[in-house]
């Protein structure tokens, strides 16, 4: 039978626990002695076996319970009391508790699983769980979350969800039974196996930083983390020995687990290693002793003897302290943080069995630490009575009694509604006995109630604490108090008016320390009205904030919501925008653009009020920071210019209908904006009023040009119309008329209307006809253009009769294109048309206009008309046109060439049929009948065009070069070779045509019959070319076909090869540097070989080798006779022959038939042989020898290819000894070619060693001697000779073939330009253009080899002939005149007639205008091509006017280098202006001489008396005058200004007669009126003066006296001018200097302007000669001190206004700030270092009054910069506003009769200042005005100082002062929550509505500034709602409703309904209060009453 563990003893008494348990037992932990008392006993009563009993427990608080066997106990009251006790099915395998510590779970070892609720003691259920008994039982249950997890040792999980024990405790506290069977039956299973299928021996549970759970568990095998949500081993670590225990720390960071060896181990949970190891455990347990450390608790086996618990730190797991205990222990562990330790102890019998069981804790033992376990336990009553007894600090419990109470009574805390007030007043009464203020005041402000009254409760009886504490050593910290708390009240307030009853809610979640944020939540909830109320209260908190920048100010104001009203957004900007900029000026720019932005935002948001809403919005808010900003006008010109936009936006809305954009319109470009509102305007009549109402001074206000403005208009106006002239009457003409009258500049005005008579329609209205004589009159240069407009009218019309819109008499190719347009009517009146055209427009001749209409004729095929029209034209003209005619015709059949089609044939054909007429009317027209260059053109134009017909098409450019012709050739012969038939008529034919000879021709048939495998045709052509004509090509081309020859299949040709050969040798002309015994040598050898062998029958190598004796020096001895034997065998056996009647496979020698397969290896035994051969010939030095052993062996082996090809020997071959010969021959290549040898070289050697390396390895090592050989060039040449034979031998044509060609052609060049001193480089890597370039500029290379040049190179022969007439027209001078002029009439006439047009125009302005000679050459040819050209024609005239003058003067030093005839006056007299101006005809009118005068040119006429008779000064006056009339400002910069004014003093220094001279300066001086031209004239003026005062004549001292005072005059204008300072007012004080410097420092206003002031003053007193700095000195004496006004002050009036509130007379003020910036003005001068050592002086000097020493130092401050104030005061900012400070203190109080030096000042405690001002001065205001400033500058805190001048202020009802002190303070938080300051707000709040003349304004301007009380708890509410009740407006009273509470607002309301109902309440509120911000607030408390 078992034992039943049923009986406990609680009525344990401990003092007697020595009697029955031996002696107690102390320790000592941290110097805390801890007690080891007994608790309880547990006996058995039943003893059953004997055996040891199994103990189980836990505990959670004050709950402790113990399973001992099967029987369970649940005690608590520190087991005093026995809460139950019962009996289990068996053993609990494991327990634990829910998290709230109401359910306790205990789960058996039988599988049974039973739930407790711990607050009734009731057993709730009691379930089976099959799967978790014997020998599964459960290792490990816990609770999370609702759910229960319990893990049995077979590794099973079961989940029991969705369990809410919340719902539970709720049905169980309300005995609702059946709600918790219904929780209870929701409650989900579900098992998850562990993956890992071993036993778990132990495991507990850990959370990850997100709350997940994780399960680590003990296994067999090791310990192991499992996420068993996806059933997932996340990782593990092995083990050597089973664990027993797991638990983790609170942390999760680490593990601590038990083995069966005893073994402690700590984790780390992350990684599952061990930290460390701990031996000899049985049991342990984790807790803290304390909030800072972990304890680790074990039962020690190490002693058997003397049993022990030990206490060791967690981490270092040091012994801290050991208790010796019984050898049965069980350590009892806790579900939460446990304060004792308890544990288990067994008594043994004298039999050794466990009998009892003690329950025993460790506690504190001495008084202290007894009670603070007591307040710790929170038994305040038991701990306060303990306190006493043993004199203990009573203060410790009721601290910690008020800490649990505001614990208990926060909003978070657990706790009924019933329970908060009897909570409250406890805890008032509790502070109520705590001394320390400090604590009192944390707690009043930590604690958080549930309700807001208990809040506002708690801050008054704070401020009630604070109030009566007087001690004078806390005052210090009392202040910050009340601070704190004041802060946290007006917090309340503010969020109590916002959220109202809702407060609570939202509390406790607002950010108290950054209202900032606070705010932006509120703006983005779009509560408009509470961030108002937020914002007002709190603004200066908020912007004064260090945190608080310019990033924060954008994040305002980018919060504040864009989609509500302007009207509802406006009020709320009023109060936000002020104060945002109100203590930081640098945030204006930020809230002036934002503003500005916004305004033009109400264009798309509110467009039905736009734009009035805009400007209401702009100008209302401009109001708002006017208010609180000073002289920021410069920051707030943007809002300026956007209300001046907005009003003229108003302006055009409203009066012109004009919906212009608010961008449109402010958009930088102001002339766009311009041409907008113009075109908006509906008539032309609306012009003129529009500009005079509106747009003139629009553009005055933007400081526009007016002229520029209109014009650009009328540009802009005109370009839109730009064909409106063709058709017909425009609408703007009336507009652009009326547009010009407003036009003042004359410059402007003939632009005008030039511009609008280009546009004007034809015929010309009268309108735009009286604008053109208005701009013929003007004077002005454009007034000629005006002119040449109205001619070309009658263009115009004929234009309009064409319907052509658009013409310009400057673009040659669009009156080019519009000519042809017109002379596509192929009529005579069309021509005529175009004629007309033609001349209007001198930029085409009419001579081009005729030969366009005839090549439209000729393309019509219209014979007669070209015939008539030619012969009515005049020879010259009709030469001209003809040769135009031609080259048309060579484009025509170049097109045809070009695009093959049967239109371009037939076109083609026709122009073709008139190319002799043409050619005949040429040569009767023409000068140069016999144009040897033209009509050798004509006929290549013919053959080109009969090239046709045999189907070579070569373009007539490409004619002319040799190798395009050849290329054609070579086309032709392949093509011939594909017909049936050779036609070798047609060939010589063809190769006539092309100008090439017939042995070349025949020589490309023969390589093009070699390519095609043809040799009949190949042997024909070999005929041929013996019996043909000889020429320079027979030679090379005798070769080429000998050498085609041996490789043609035809045999017996040998003796056909020598005669071509012989012919070679003896055609060969001089200069291919070839001899002619050379060309004998070179044929190819390999082939050779072949023909001989099989000729003589007996193939061996000797007789091969001898056969080709082309080397005398190559004898037979060289060889060995053995070795050449021995080859001969072995060539016999192998030398191939083919048998006709058998088959080929197999190979027949001479001696044997051979099979292939052994053929094939005794061709590769020979090769080697042969290859042995060679080696030693290599050693030998013998290279020739071995080359043709080795070319005979090479040619014999790939014979034998030809049958062997699919056999591997030839791989063998190519590999092994191909490569040897390969390199021989490149060797022997490199030798003979770069031999250093007289003679040519060999070259017959040379051809079979390129032979042998092949096209692609012979090229590479042709190429590389070419660069190797530059400097030989007959070597060069004999490279590039062989290199194209064996490439044309080679057919392979391409690159390689033309670079020799290349190198071939450079080396005749090289050789040819020689003499000339041109190198041209022999590797084709250059360009010929440079090298043409420099061709052209030598003028001794003859055209023909030009010509030639560009033939032989693809270079465009009319580009070279234009540069080199271009060159020559350029560089003629007067030296190379003579030889010159031929020459560029030779080269002009080898050129088309449009590229001398072209050439000539190009060149014009590069000849020098005085070259008249060869002007007039160019002129000439121009006029041969265009004879009907009048500008030509008259430039002629007038140059064979200039070369036939003369003058009596000779010419200068440089005109006789130049050796040219100048026209006087070199300067200003460019070509372009003699035609324009003048008709010149046989003789030049004196006019022109008078009209040419000017101060450039005048001295050409002065020097020559006989030019002209004409009197000197009155060629220098009339000089001047012309210079002064034509003078144009814009064309000139100012040293060119200056330079004119130079010219025209020199000229008039040459006037004779000096009063004439000053007469002539004067006019100029009233004549030039603008700057700086006035000012140069008046200098002009002042100078001839003094001549004239110089020779004692009374009239000329009085012009120059008037002279002088003209130019100080202008001077000064100049001066003022210039720096912006000139108005009508100093027009009046130039002539007093004085008056006027003082007059420019009085007006001087903005510090901007300062230095200018100042600069102007120094130049008039330099242009005056005054002293300066004695004007100075008496204005810094006169402005320095300070204007001071002593009024009688009244102390009662009869209306209670204060008497200081408006000074009498406000100009003092102004007076003393306006002379303070005078000398802030007077030291920016150049001389202001004096100025500043002056102030300096008086602000240091202590004997100068403080008035006059604070005034320095602020004109200091003003004036430097803090870098300038160090240096020059040694003061920083910071010591000078302070000084500046003090000094203004002490002015003012020496006007009180307080005189104070500065260091007095400083020892002076304020406070007792402020009280002595007090007592002495109380009844005068300026005292208590210095007190009020004395007490806010230092801060003084003390209540009875403020009392004391707050009630002054009130008796005296200083209103003014009241709102300075509160704006004054607003930025002091220390003052501004201070309650003291509530007078002043009660006084504020009152006044309005003490005074009977008050307005509804003021009366609601005084209670809006309720809202931004900071104190609203000490407003007397009261007393106002009385004065507001008897008031004129008592309605007033409902602004009160917001700040009233509970009763008092409904009897508030009642009130008010005495004086209507509500709804009048409201109406009147709305009609009175139309501006109030909260009104809608007001209204809706209204509403809910």
């Amino acid at each position: 039978m078992a034992a039943c563990w049923n009986v406990i003893n609680t009525e344990w008494d401990t003092d007697q626990e020595t009697v029955n348990f031996g002696t107690r037992q102390c320790v000592v932990i941290d110097s805390t002695l801890f007690d080891v008392v007994t608790l309880a006993t547990v006996e058995c009563s039943n003893p059953g076996l004997k055996s040891e009993p199994r103990v189980h427990g836990n505990m959670w608080e004050q709950y402790t319970v113990i399973a001992v066997d099967s029987y369970c106990h649940i005690l608590t009251d520190n087991c005093q009391t026995v809460l139950k006790s019962f009996s289990l099915d068996s053993h609990p395998s494991c327990l634990t508790w829910s998290p709230d510590g109401n359910f306790l779970f205990i789960v058996t070892e039988g599988g049974h699983m039973s739930v407790i609720y711990i607050p009734d003691s009731l057993l709730l259920a009691t379930m089976p769980l099959p799967n978790f008994s014997l020998p599964n039982q459960a290792v490990y249950i816990t609770i999370r979350k609702d759910e229960v997890l319990l893990l049995s040792s077979s590794g099973a999980l079961l989940r029991l969800s969705n369990l809410n024990l919340a719902e539970l405790t709720t049905a169980l506290m309300n005995k609702n039974g059946q709600k918790a069977q219904e929780i209870q039956s929701k409650m989900k299973r579900d098992i998850v196996d562990c993956l890992l299928k071993t036993k778990v021996t132990a495991a507990t549970v850990i959370e990850d930083f997100h709350g997940n759970a994780a399960l680590v568990i003990g296994t067999i095998h090791g310990i192991f983390l499992w996420d068993f949500t996806k059933n997932l081993i996340i990782t593990g670590a092995p083990l050597n020995c089973l664990l027993r225990q797991i638990e983790s720390t609170s942390c999760n960071k680490f593990l601590i687990a038990l083995n069966d060896e005893g073994q402690l181990i700590c984790y780390d949970v992350d990684f599952l290693l061990p930290v460390y190891f701990v031996e000899s455990n049985r049991q342990f347990v984790l807790f803290e002793l304390d909030k800072t450390a972990k304890r680790l608790l074990s039962t020690d086996l190490a002693d058997t003897g003397n049993s022990s618990i030990v206490m060791r730190s967690f981490m270092g797991s040091e012994v801290e302290y050991r208790v010796l205990v019984s050898d049965f222990c069980y350590l009892m562990p806790s579900s939460t943080k446990q304060g004792d330790i308890m544990f288990i102890e067994g008594a043994r019998d004298r039999d050794g069995n466990v009998m009892t069981l003690r329950i025993r804790k460790m506690a504190e033992g001495r008084p202290v630490d007894r009670l603070r376990r007591l307040i710790a336990r929170g038994k305040f009553e038991e701990g306060l009575r303990f306190a006493q007894n043993f004199d203990l600090d009573i203060q410790q419990v009721y601290t910690a009694k008020a800490t649990r109470l505001s614990q208990e009574l926060s909003i978070w805390a657990n706790i009924t509604p019933e329970e908060i007030p009897s909570k409250h007043q406890n805890l008032i009464d509790t502070l109520d006995c705590i001394t320390e203020l400090r604590f009192v005041v944390e707690c009043c402000l930590k604690c958080a109630p549930t309700s807001v009254d208990y809040i506002r409760n708690l801050l008054n009886y704070a401020r009630k604490r604070i109030s009566l504490s007087k001690n004078k050593d806390e005052e210090n910290e009392r202040l910050l108090y009340i601070m704190d708390v004041c802060n946290v009240q007006e917090k309340l307030d503010t969020f109590d008016l916002i959220y109202g009853p809702n407060l609570i809610q939202y509390w406790y979640t607002i950010d108290m320390k950054d209202m900032f944020n606070t705010l932006l939540e509120i703006l983005n909830m779009e509560e408009m009205t509470s961030a108002l109320i937020l914002w007002q209260r709190h603004s200066v908190e908020i912007v004064t904030d260090p945190s608080f920048a310019e990033e924060e100010a954008l994040q305002l104001l980018g919060s504040i919501p864009s989609n509500l009203k302007s009207t509802t957004l406006l009020p709320w900007l009023q109060h936000v925008l002020p104060s945002l900029v109100q203590f930081d000026s640098d945030r204006i720019p930020l809230v002036i653009d934002w503003i500005v932005r916004k305004a033009a935002s109400l264009e798309i948001t509110e467009k039905l009020e736009w734009p009035r809403n805009a400007l209401k919005f702009a100008d209302t808010l401009l109001s708002s920071l006017k208010k609180v900003t000073k002289s920021s006008d410069g920051l707030m010109s943007p809002l300026f210019d956007c209300i001046q936009d907005l009003n003229e936006i108003v302006v055009l809305y409203e009066q012109y209908k004009i919906p212009i954009t608010f961008s449109k319109f402010t958009q930088e470009n102001r002339l766009a904006t311009i041409i907008l509102l113009l075109n908006w305007l509906p008539t032309a009549a609306d012009v003129g009023p529009f500009l005079d109402a509106f747009l003139l001074p629009f553009m005055r206000r933007r400081a526009l040009d007016i002229d520029e403005s209109i014009f650009h208009y009328i540009l802009n106006l005109l370009h839109n119309s730009v064909s409106w002239w063709h058709n017909g009457q425009a609408q703007w003409e009336q507009i652009v008329s009326t547009l010009i009258t407003y036009i003042r500049s004359i410059e402007v005005q003939a632009r005008s209307i030039l511009a609008a008579l280009c546009q004007a329609p034809v015929p010309w209205s009268p309108t735009v006809t009286e604008l053109a004589e208005k701009g013929k009159k003007l004077e002005h240069s454009l007034a000629d253009k005006i002119k040449e407009e109205h001619s070309i009218v009658p263009l115009k019309t004929v234009l309009r009769h064409y319907n052509i819109h658009v013409f310009d008499l400057n673009d040659m190719r669009l009156m080019d294109c519009i000519i042809r347009n017109i002379l596509k009517q192929q009529t005579t009146e069309c021509l005529e048309d175009a004629l007309t055209v033609a001349r209007a427009s001198n930029a085409i001749s009419e001579n081009d206009v005729r030969t366009t209409y005839l090549t439209s004729l000729m393309c019509s095929d219209k014979r007669d008309l070209i015939i008539e029209t030619l012969g009515k034209m005049p020879g010259s003209e009709r030469a001209s046109c003809c040769r135009k005619l031609i080259f048309f015709i060579e484009g025509t059949v170049n097109s045809y060439i070009n695009k093959p089609k049967p239109i371009t044939q037939r076109q083609a054909d026709t122009c073709m049929s008139y190319l002799n007429d043409i050619w005949e009317n040429f040569k009767s027209g023409s000068s140069y009948p016999s144009d040897g260059c033209l009509n050798g053109r004509i006929a290549d134009l013919k053959n080109v065009y009969r090239l046709m017909s045999h189907g070579v098409a070569i373009p007539l450019n490409s004619y002319c070069h040799v190798k395009q012709r050849q290329d054609a050739l070579r086309k032709f012969c392949k093509i011939l070779l594909g017909k049936e038939v050779m036609d070798y008529t047609e060939l010589n034919r063809v190769a006539h045509l092309l100008s090439l000879s017939e042995s070349f021709a025949l020589q490309e048939q023969i390589l093009s019959a070699r390519s095609a495998g043809k040799d009949d045709v190949m042997i024909t052509c070999c005929h041929r070319l013996l019996v043909c004509a000889e020429d320079t090509t027979m030679a090379e081309a005798c070769y080429i076909a000998a050498q085609c020859l041996n490789q043609s299949s035809a045999y017996d040709m040998i003796e056909l090869q020598s005669q071509l050969a012989a012919k070679a040798a003896t055609y060969c002309a001089n200069d291919s540097l070839m001899d002619s015994s050379e060309l004998c040598c070179l044929v190819n050898l390999r082939h050779l070989i072949q023909k001989r062998s099989s000729a003589v029958g007996t193939p061996d190598v000797y007789s091969s080798i001898s056969s080709l004796g082309v080397y005398q020096d190559f004898t037979t001895p060289i060889l060995n006779r053995d070795i050449m034997k021995f080859l001969s065998t072995a060539q016999a056996r192998v030398l191939p022959c083919l048998e006709p009647n058998k088959g080929s496979n197999s190979i027949v020698g001479l001696s044997a038939q051979i099979p292939i397969s052994e053929a094939a290896e005794i061709l590769r035994e020979f090769a080697k042989e042969c290859l042995g051969v060679i080696q030693v010939l290599r050693g030998c030095r013998q290279l020739m020898p071995a080359l043709y052993l080795a070319y005979a062996s090479d040619s014999l082996v790939h014979l034998m290819f030809l049958h062997l090809r699919k056999l591997d020997l030839v791989t063998v071959y190519n590999k092994t000894i191909s490569k040897h010969f390969d390199e021989l021959s490149s060797q022997l290549l490199v030798r003979v070619m770069t031999a250093n040898r007289p003679d040519v070289p060999d070259m017959a050697l040379a051809t079979s060693c390129l032979l042998i390396l092949g096209p692609t390895e012979g090229f590479k090592y042709l190429v590389d001697l070419v660069k190797r050989s530059t400097s030989d060039r007959r070597r060069v040449f004999y490279i590039g000779f062989l290199g194209r034979l064996l490439f044309k031998l080679a057919a392979t044509g391409g690159e390689e073939e033309g670079f020799f060609d290349s190198v071939i052609l450079r080396c005749h060049w090289s050789m040819k330009l020689a003499p000339f001193g041109i190198h041209v480089q022999i590797p084709p890597i250059d360009e010929m253009v440079p090298i043409m370039d420099t061709l052209v500029t030598l003028e001794d290379v003859p055209l023909e080899l030009l010509s030639s040049f560009c033939s032989d190179f693809p270079l465009d022969l009319n580009t070279a002939l234009i540069s080199r007439a271009q060159y020559l027209i350029v560089s003629t001078d007067a030296a190379n005149m003579a030889g010159r002029i031929p020459k560029i009439r030779d080269v002009l006439s080898r050129l088309p007639p449009i590229d001398v047009q072209r050439l000539v125009h190009s060149v014009r302005n590069k000849v020098s205008p005085y070259n008249y000679e060869l002007l007039t050459c160019l002129c000439g040819i121009l006029y041969e091509l265009q004879p009907d050209a009048l500008d030509i024609r008259t430039m002629l005239e007038l140059l064979e006017f200039l070369a036939c003058y003369e003058r009596s003067v000779p010419p200068g030093i440089m005109e006789h280098q130049n050796a040219f005839y100048r026209l006087p006056g070199s300067e200003e007299w460019p070509q372009k202006r003699l035609p324009m101006y003048y008709q010149i005809d046989a003789s030049l009118a004196k006019n022109i001489y008078y009209e040419e005068f000017h101060v450039s040119n005048w001295t050409i006429w002065y020097n020559s008396p006989s030019l002209l008779p004409i009197n000197r000064d009155e060629i220098c006056m009339m000089a001047v005058n012309n210079t002064v009339k034509r003078y144009n400002k814009d064309c000139l910069d100012q040293t060119q200004i200056e330079s004119l004014f130079s010219k025209i003093k020199q000229c008039l220094d040459s006037i004779s007669t000096v009063s004439r001279a000053a007469a002539c300066a004067a006019d100029i001086t009233q004549r030039l009126t603008t700057s700086p031209e006035n000012y140069y004239a008046s200098d002009l003026h002042m100078q001839q003066c003094e001549k004239w005062k110089n020779e004692s004549d009374p009239a000329g001292i009085a012009a120059y006296n008037k002279s002088v005072k003209v130019h100080q005059r202008v001077q000064t204008e100049e001066s003022l001018a210039y720096f912006r300072l000139w108005n009508k007012r100093y027009e009046t004080l130039l002539p007093y200097p004085e008056r006027l410097i003082r007059s420019l420092f009085e007006d001087c206003v903005t510090s901007r302007r300062f230095p200018d002031t100042n600069a102007a003053a120094e130049n008039i007193c330099q242009i005056f000669k005054l002293n300066l700095v004695a004007l100075k000195h008496a204005m810094m004496q006169e402005w320095l001190p300070m204007i001071e006004q002593y009024q009688q002050e009244e102390f009662y009036q009869p209306y209670g206004k204060e008497s200081n509130g408006t000074p009498s007379d406000l100009s003092v003020e102004l007076q003393n700030k306006q002379n303070l910036d005078r000398v802030i003005c007077l030291l920016s001068g150049s001389d202001c270092v004096s100025w500043i050592a002056y102030l300096r002086e008086k602000a240091l000097n202590d004997e100068e009054r403080p008035s006059i020493r604070v005034r320095a130092l602020t004109a200091l401050q003003a004036a430097l910069t803090e870098d300038q104030m160090v240096e020059h005061m040694e003061l920083h900012s910071y010591t000078l506003n302070l000084r500046i400070k003090v000094l203004n203190f002490l002015s003012r109080l020496e006007v009180l009769g307080l005189v104070y030096k500065e260091e007095e000042f400083e020892l002076t405690d304020k406070a007792d200042l402020i009280r002595a001002l007090l007592q002495s001065g109380a009844s005068t205001q300026r005292c208590i005005a210095l007190a009020i400033d004395l007490a806010t500058c230092n801060i003084i805190q003390d209540a009875d100082i403020w009392t004391n001048i707050l009630e002054k202020v009130v008796k005296f009802n200083m209103l003014e002062t009241a709102y300075s002190l509160i704006k004054d303070i607003s930025e002091i938080r220390l003052l501004w929550v201070n309650p003291v300051m509530a007078p002043v707000w009660n006084l504020i709040l009152q006044s309005p509505f003490k005074q009977n003349d008050s307005d509804v304004t003021s009366c609601v301007s005084a209670l809006e500034m309720l809202w931004s009380c900071p104190i609203l708890e000490d407003i007397d509410l009261d007393s106002l709602e009385k004065c507001v009740l008897c008031h004129d407006y008592p309605y007033l009273a409902a602004l009160l409703l917001p700040f009233t509470r509970n009763t008092k607002r409904s009897d508030l309301i009642q009130r008010l309904q005495s004086f209507g109902s509500l709804q009048v309440l409201e109406n009147k509120l709305r009609e009175k209060c139309e501006t109030f911000p909260y009104l809608n607030l007001i209204t809706s408390l209204l509403s809910r009453a």
